[in-house]
């Protein structure tokens, strides 16, 4: 006898190591790759789970990238619902929400795909 399953997303026992530093992001397509870290980095991009749902995110102080670009750290919120993650956090324009897809995640690796259609400004 066979059957078909369909393997969207893959989730090892350590799904609670998600509370940490994460850096250096690698992006291939859709996809995006963070190491755990001790600290967030100056002047790069990385996100910090906290407990009671709270994180800080690293990100660009300004509309303009350009290098040398200025990074900030803005408060948000975050919620776990299987193997999604509702983001909410402040950047420089305001506040924006979007939703992470856990595809993997280990000790010191966490994979997810960011669904940009689903970002949104918060005014």
């Amino acid at each position: 006898m066979l059957s078909c399953k369909k393997d969207d997303v893959i989730l090892n026992e350590n799904q609670h190591n998600l509370i940490g530093n994460w850096v250096n992001p690698e992006y291939t397509d859709s996809l995006m790759i963070l190491e755990k870290s001790e600290t967030l980095k100056l002047n790069e991009y990385g996100i910090s789970f906290k407990t009671e749902g709270k994180l800080i995110e690293r990100n660009f102080a300004g509309w303009c990238g350009t290098p040398p670009a200025a990074y900030s750290d803005y408060e948000g919120t975050w919620t776990r619902n299987d193997s999604s993650i509702a983001i909410e956090v402040g950047y420089w324009g305001g506040r924006v929400a979007y939703k992470w897809i856990i595809i993997s995640i280990g000790d010191h690796k966490l994979t997810v795909e960011k669904r940009i259609t689903e970002i949104s400004t918060i005014h």
